[in-house]
């Protein structure tokens, strides 16, 4: 078995290796980090974070989603489902840094520990995977008649999707380091970016004005 790590080129490993390869995605970038402190694994949580968040404004998110329980807490700005994933991400990063640094942490269902995690790293690639890769793929390939929907889908599945996997190796790399003087100015930077590669976030923008069209009727 080839043993990956988060120096490995995605972009060159075959269908069979690239699912091995994000089967065993949590436990390439755990292993990464093993000797490392909080603040790197802080900085991938927020540095893929920020990504993500950056995506998720540019539209393409499903909706109809917010329970009586989350309406309590956002009245009538509830997050959808995508906002939802980092409003969770961000409040399990916190509980874990307030735990870490000796603090007391009132929630049942949270178990103390002695490093920052970077459990929502893959959970979040895979979702963007499933969710935005194959909404756009689909929506892409619909907008040109003359190709081969399935074969088109596909092939604009696997560029998406390796893509996506790149922009999160770099991320994870940069954050294992980079120094704290460092952290300033990759917070502005990354405001800029998405996991979505540019050619493709027109599409996202324009599904988000139509849905922005459909509410005002």
């Amino acid at each position: 078995m080839q043993e990956y790590t988060l120096k490995t080129k995605f972009a060159a490993l075959d269908v069979p290796q690239a699912i091995e390869y994000l089967m065993d995605f949590g436990k390439i970038i755990e292993k990464a980090f093993e000797y490392r402190d909080s603040r790197p694994r802080l900085l991938g949580n927020l540095l893929v974070l920020e990504r993500y968040c950056n995506t998720v404004q540019l539209g393409g998110a499903p909706e109809g989603f917010c329970s009586e329980h989350f309406a309590e807490y956002f009245a009538d700005s509830c997050p959808d489902p995508y906002e939802w994933i980092a409003v969770e991400w961000s409040c399990d990063l916190l509980m874990q840094l307030v735990s870490i640094e000796g603090g007391r942490v009132d929630y049942e269902n949270f178990e103390e520990c002695g490093k920052l995690d970077l459990y929502w790293v893959p959970y979040v690639l895979e979702i963007i995977q499933v969710g935005v890769c194959g909404w756009l793929a689909s929506a892409i390939v619909a907008s040109n008649r003359e190709a081969d929907s399935e074969k088109s889908m596909t092939q604009v599945y696997n560029s998406l999707s390796r893509e996506i996997v790149m922009y999160v190796q770099k991320d994870l790399k940069t954050a294992l380091w980079a120094a704290p003087m460092e952290y300033e100015a990759l917070r502005k930077e990354y405001g800029q970016y998405t996991l979505i590669p540019e050619q493709y976030a027109g599409v996202l923008k324009n599904d988000r004005r139509k849905k922005k069209r459909r509410r005002k009727k």
